[in-house]
């Protein structure tokens, strides 16, 4: 910044300030270029003087116009319900009589902006702008405290309690009562066929402290991902696979690249953990997930089998959209587009994450009833397979600035998100919340992750594996290109709620090969899914994520095949784990055995617990969808206690499941029953385990 402003300025500059110096939110001096203004120079190829240059230099910001106006600004988080003041000191060094410049506060889009101009060489200022959809302009006014060109005005705009005043180089030259002005975005507007100079921007406001997630320690570091991930190009919007095995990201503009190198578009690439804990060199997506046109990815599901994909339009259109991949046995599928209602966007940028249940996206999007810039909203998917109309998440997270690249960890729950609307320690800071209930619109009061994470830079798309163990994002500190991806271990506070991992293969009972199904699971009592996964095609493997807090069953589907149920009990909340489990399909034929693992009684009794309903109304579906099929229901007890006792046991829970099956509209004839106590254990029945595992009611296919 040029010392010259320092003496130009008039006392009551000083006088009218209320401010402390520990409530600038924004200084701009321009002796580099630290909160990256626009700078560079475009043209129109079929019009010469549609142009535009910007550049930093001299302690300046110097904007050169050709026939058109423009509009150069950074986001500030401005809180319009409070006092505040945003001052700058600009100059017009070229530009005829009714050439205008100078300050603009508001949304990019003009859906509210207000504009303060002055014309040195009339000498004349205006004021106009649009707040809620209606239009002011108070114009073509003398200032006899302006400056001519060549030299620098001060203009200010500060609100106080309901009224905004317009001052320039100290002076008040005008003041409008309840503006209730919105938005975030506050720079500088040049008219057309000049050139105009910036010497500096102050924005103050009274600041609430930082509002810091609490236990921060300065013990962990991020770390650059380097060289393997990391280009000279910007890396942005990194996805980590749930296991923590793979990385995906996006990769813009590699002129090295030809195919690869559309201005504006993305392609997908991704690296593999490695054992050393490095992460490999960085390959592309094949097709048909990167192809000639913007590739972007969402989200890749726990069983690594789906990939959700984002618009793919190098020049997106102002809807949402999305599509889906899965992994098949020669590669990956081509996306279909997912359908979603009233899905109008007022901007054409968009970004979304998903509930590892596949079920929950939350979006980043800029609609009518927006606080401000984009916000976060919620859709759910319906039985249709159409997604619900985006519903705004509410004021606890969105504010009047960008709230961007949300994420919604493994349990659920916790939401990390980037924002440049809630005061942190840069352009824009990363911020996690919980959500407080199932409506998706209650959510805890956001904290900052601190500054090992936030910078004085831009922080942003923070995802987290399902151990918590690493978050994985992105920052303009430190960088190899101009945008980077970054690691950080994460210590206990920040991390999401524990889950457990379940992992495993689907395979065929009789002949121990994979299977490619389908996999669900459930809460229990209640029956309700919750989620569905797929199974690799080629390897059968899958992994399904579970919460803490309920009790689960899961099963595989195939076409062909009766599934043998899991069950897994999850109230007591502990720490993540993994646990292996392998899921068996049963091929329906004579003589197979079914083991009913999810029918469930109170001990030592033949009453059914509600528990068991989701198992054998399955079983009443296959029974329907297979009308020739007959059973024999088999029930068996451990061999502890009386004999004779456990064989009647058992031969009363075979007619309470036989009933059961009745009652769902399964023939009397199709059924029969046999108990057999514990005269057919499956394990050594010397344990509570083993026990356990010989307490069973199967089914035996008699008739296909």
């Amino acid at each position: 910044m040029k010392k010259l402003f320092l003496v130009i300025i008039p006392v009551s500059f000083f006088i009218s300030y209320s401010y402390a110096q520990n409530d600038v939110m924004f200084m701009e001096d321009f002796n580099d270029n630290n909160h990256s203004w626009w700078i560079g120079s475009w043209a129109n190829p079929s019009d010469a003087t549609d142009f535009i240059k910007a550049k930093v230099s001299g302690g300046r910001y110097i904007i050169e116009s050709g026939k058109d106006g423009r509009l150069l600004y950074e986001p500030v988080p401005i809180d319009h319900d409070k006092d505040y003041r945003v001052e700058t000191d600009i100059q017009l060094t070229q530009g005829s009589d009714n050439i205008y410049c100078g300050l603009f506060v508001g949304t990019p889009d003009y859906t509210d902006y207000l504009c303060f101009l002055i014309s040195p060489v009339s000498q004349k200022f205006k004021v106009y702008g649009s707040v809620a959809n209606k239009f002011f302009n108070y114009k073509d006014v003398t200032a006899a405290t302006m400056n001519g060109k060549g030299s620098l005005n001060t203009l200010s705009i500060e609100k106080k309690n309901t009224t905004t005043l317009f001052y320039i180089n100290g002076a008040v030259v005008y003041t409008q009562e309840n503006l209730n002005m919105i938005g975030n975005k506050v720079g500088v507007q040049v008219d057309n066929n000049s050139i105009v100079e910036v010497d500096q921007f102050i924005i103050k406001q009274k600041q609430d402290p930082i509002n810091l997630l609490e236990g921060q320690s300065s013990n962990f570091n991020k770390e650059n991902l380097g060289g393997n991930i990391n280009s000279e190009f910007a890396d942005i919007e990194p996805v980590i696979s749930p296991d923590g095995k793979l990385l995906f990201f996006a990769r813009r503009d590699n002129p090295k690249l030809p195919e690869d190198g559309k201005y504006g578009c993305d392609d997908i690439w991704f690296s593999e953990l490695q054992s050393d804990g490095t992460w490999s060199l960085a390959k592309k997506m094949p097709a048909p997930i990167t192809d000639d046109h913007n590739n972007d990815l969402i989200t890749i599901s726990p069983d690594n089998n789906t990939l959700f994909l984002a618009d793919t339009n190098c020049s997106p259109a102002k809807e949402i959209s999305f599509w889906t991949s899965y992994r098949t046995g020669s590669g990956w599928s081509k996306p279909v587009r997912s359908k979603i209602k009233n899905s109008y966007n007022n901007s054409v940028y968009s970004e979304a994450c998903f509930s590892t249940d596949g079920k929950t996206a939350l979006l980043s999007l800029h609609r009518n009833d927006s606080k401000g810039e984009a916000d976060i909203y919620v859709i759910q998917i319906g039985n249709n397979g159409v997604w619900s109309e985006p519903k705004n998440i509410g004021s606890a997270i969105n504010s009047t600035g960008d709230e961007i690249s949300p994420f919604i960890a493994s349990d659920n729950v916790t939401m990390y998100f980037s924002t440049n609307g809630i005061r942190g320690y840069g352009e824009n800071d990363i911020f996690v919340t919980k959500r407080l209930d199932d409506s998706w619109t209650n959510w805890s009061e956001p904290k900052n992750l601190g500054p090992t994470i936030n910078t004085s830079g831009w922080e942003a798309y923070y995802c987290v594996q399902a151990s918590g163990e690493y978050a994985y994002f992105n920052s303009t500190d430190e960088t190899i290109g101009n945008l980077d991806i970054f690691r950080i271990k994460l210590q206990q506070n920040a991390k999401p709620n524990p889950v457990v991992l379940i992992k495993g293969k689907v395979l065929n009972s009789k002949t121990n090969k994979p299977v490619e199904a389908s996999i669900s699971y459930e809460t229990l009592p209640s029956g309700k899914e919750i989620g569905t996964a797929r199974s690799n095609p080629s390897t059968g493997e899958y992994k399904i994520i579970l919460p803490y807090g309920e009790s689960y069953g899961y099963h595989a589907k195939a076409d062909g095949y009766i599934a043998v149920n899991e069950n897994m009990e999850l109230q007591d909340q502990k720490d993540y784990i993994e646990i292996t489990k392998d899921l068996y399909l049963v091929p329906i034929e004579v003589g197979a055995t079914i083991q009913l693992n999810n029918v469930f009684f109170v001990q030592s009794k033949a009453d059914l617990l509600e528990s068991s309903y989701p198992e054998l109304d399955r079983l009443a579906k296959i029974m329907q969808d297979n009308p020739g099929m007959e059973i024999q229901i088999q029930g068996h007890t451990d061999n502890v206690g009386d004999a004779d006792k456990n064989i009647k046991l058992s031969e009363d829970r075979v007619i309470v499941v036989k009933n059961y099956l009745i009652s769902r509209g399964v023939e009397a004839k199709r059924i029969t029953g046999k108990g057999f106590g514990g005269t057919k254990p499956i394990a050594k029945d010397n344990s509570s385990e083993e026990h356990m595992k010989n307490r069973r009611v199967e089914f035996v296919i008699t008739k296909k």
